[in-house]
């Protein structure tokens, strides 16, 4: 996966048990993710369908799974402890015109 002549942003978020980040998309960027503590559940989903595709990432091995524009997609962090996600998303976030949509997955 080249991310070397790419351009956009990375942030670290911490989540608490139970918690859901997401349940929204994205017209133009696309998000990669990978948690390096803890344990998640990713579900993507594409708009206009109804099919769900999940991805249990977890700290204990690491992966990167990539969310293209138009997927709705949320993590929730299912295991006991605090996780940890990092993600890059392929552009700056823009307060003016921050290019994400609310709907659950």
């Amino acid at each position: 996966m080249e991310f070397a002549n790419e351009s956009g942003q990375v942030f670290v978020a911490r989540s608490h048990p139970g918690m859901v980040r997401g349940n929204h998309y994205h017209l133009r960027k696309s998000e990669r993710f990978t948690v390096l503590e803890g344990s998640g559940l990713l579900s993507i989903r594409k708009r206009g369908t109804n099919v769900i595709h999940e991805h249990w990432l977890t700290g204990d091995r690491p992966e990167i799974v990539t969310v293209q524009p138009g997927e709705v997609h949320a993590i929730v962090n299912e295991g006991a402890g605090d996780m940890v996600l990092v993600a890059w998303a392929s552009e700056v976030f823009d307060p003016i015109d921050p290019d994400t949509y609310s709907e659950d997955v």
